[in-house]
């Protein structure tokens, strides 16, 4: 491979800076960072805008400083229900997943499998390619958009199709936003370069396909060219925010479409230094995030990005810095694609079973680098890990404010496919707040919103365990499952797989049956029976 361009020697050694924090700490926050971007107005509009030769600082930020929770879900195991890794859209109660070459799946959002939505081909309500989608659950709509869409197609919750909604042009590749009770849709697409001068860019439009308002694209249009992107990350409530990434570095800005007010706004851009970069652009609650390629290189196949950098800033401060999030809600470890991991107001990150467990013993392998609330969750997610799983999502919820509150974890049980029938449905109805109608309704046992957790598992260990002089150099362990009733009781206590040694089995099997466990709850914070708790018992405990 040939490098093509390396631009700014400063960002070359962006990962060598001092953090802005002070020390080797991770930090929570940009507040002693040096401020990068200043208001300015432009036109009608007042517009953040970001300065890369006045970055300064570097900053290593936790996972754990940017989402509320964090729940692991692994999706239905029946045949049926597999998925490869995709895109994942949420709503309250669902999950949806679109991978290449097959259905959109559709969950609930304890990962039990509802069924395909639609299907592919090329009849009607079937597709080939989808770029964009939308859960509307509490009007009964899944919304998809295929790649060069002549029209937005429409299913209800149980996937089946109920309308095409046509588009005034082809989308060559599109985003948008439907309001179903108003009967209305915003749509954003690449503005390709065409004869047409009124060709829209961004427009909104009835179900019919009636234009009630547009961007011209003949201001913003580029050569046909599907190495650009469109994006709507949705991640703030009640905005629709637009932008186009350009293979070829040039200015251009974030955008909101005020629907109600028919107007197009920049509100966020890139001063752009001497060397152009290539960049895109990701609006979150607090933030906004830049992502700026540092180095492309000339390839067989063309060309392809090599080295990049990210870099949060406040938006209400304008202090920014390069940054580097840490997963310290899984390994520790960089999480060099975060910015691609967060939409619709989450953080989410979809994990092949057999990747995810060579992580979790990666990690396990280090336990001085854990800590000990991480160390248990690895271990509980470890315990249930199998090959043959489906895929597990990890699912956390922005941060709205600024107020770090501890993040919480929640690990579900993993389906097991002998649990099911192949052609088993389960039905959900829209929650409906203050009524009973909000119970979520399925063929099973209400599943957990926590799972179930031994009270002070570490000392409790270390203080009753009869082998606990057992030899470190001759571990051992036994997986214990159980049914933790409603009161934090264990039941049905028993050995799921053997240390190998009958009277360590049978002394986890006592520890477990008289530890203090707190019980699994609902959602509403209930205290509930959980099937199929699995836990590890170490000899020597750990």
């Amino acid at each position: 491979m040939m490098k093509l361009t390396t631009w700014t020697s400063f960002l070359a050694s962006w990962a060598l800076l001092c953090a802005c924090g002070g020390g080797n700490e991770a930090a929570v926050s940009l507040d002693n960072c040096q401020q990068v971007a200043t208001f300015e107005q432009i036109g009608s509009n007042k517009v953040m805008v970001a300065h890369l030769e006045q970055m300064k600082d570097t900053i290593d930020m936790p996972l754990s400083a940017l989402i509320e929770d964090l729940r692991i879900i692994p999706l239905d195991n029946r045949d049926n229900a597999l998925t490869k890794l995709g895109s994942v859209t949420l709503s309250p109660n669902y999950l949806m997943v679109r991978a290449s070459q097959q259905a959109v799946k559709l969950y609930d959002k304890s990962g039990n499998f509802i069924g395909d939505v639609g299907s592919v081909g090329q009849g009607p309500g079937e597709y080939q390619l989808l770029y964009d989608e939308q859960i509307d659950e509490e009007n009964n709509r899944i919304y998809l958009l295929p790649w060069n869409a002549k029209a937005l197609l429409a299913y209800d919750l149980k996937g089946n199709f109920v309308q095409s909604i046509p588009l005034p042009i082809i989308a060559p590749k599109g985003v948008f936003q439907v309001d179903t009770k108003a009967q209305r849709v915003v749509v954003g697409v690449l503005p390709f370069q065409a004869d047409d001068e009124t060709k829209p860019f961004v427009w909104q439009q009835d179900f019919e396909g009636n234009v009630l308002h547009q961007i011209d694209a003949k201001p913003y249009s580029i050569v046909p060219d599907f190495s650009n992107e469109v994006s709507n990350d949705n991640n703030v409530p009640g905005v629709f925010d637009f932008a186009v990434f350009h293979w070829v570095a040039k200015s251009d800005s974030l955008y909101h479409y005020d629907m109600a007010a028919k107007k197009f706004m920049p509100v966020f851009t890139l001063q752009q230094p001497s060397e152009p970069v290539q960049h895109s652009y990701k609006e979150l609650p607090n933030y906004y995030l830049l992502n700026v390629t540092t180095q492309i290189e000339r390839t067989e196949f063309g060309f392809q990005t090599t080295g990049f950098a990210n870099v949060l800033i406040d938006k209400e401060t304008g202090k920014g810095a390069f940054v580097r999030v840490m997963d310290d809600l899984l390994n520790n470890a960089p999480m060099p694609y975060f910015n691609f991991s967060l939409y619709n107001g989450y953080y989410i990150a979809c994990y092949d079973p057999g990747d995810l467990i060579e992580i979790v013993e990666g990690a396990l392998a280090k336990p001085e680098n854990l800590k000990p609330e991480l160390k248990a969750n690895l271990e509980t997610l470890q315990s249930q890990l199998d090959d043959n799983d489906n895929t597990y999502l990890f699912i956390g919820k922005l941060r709205q404010g600024k107020a770090q509150t501890p993040t919480t974890v929640t690990i579900l049980p993993r389906k097991k496919a002998v649990e099911h029938e192949k052609n088993e449905e389960v039905e959900i109805k829209v929650e409906k707040k203050n009524t009973e109608e909000n119970k979520v309704e399925r063929n099973e046992e209400e599943m957990p919103y926590t799972t179930a957790a031994l009270k002070d598992w570490e000392n409790y260990f270390r203080q009753n365990n009869q082998y606990k002089d057992w030899p470190k150099d001759d571990e051992k362990r036994a997986m214990i499952l159980a049914v933790i009733e409603a009161d934090g009781t264990a039941t049905d206590v028993k050995v799921a797989r053997s240390s190998g040694i009958d009277k360590l089995d049978k002394e986890a099997i006592r520890l477990i049956e008289n530890a203090e466990i707190e019980p699994a709850t609902n959602e509403a914070g209930k205290p509930i029976r959980m099937k199929n708790w699995i836990i590890p018992v170490y000899f020597p405990p750990r």
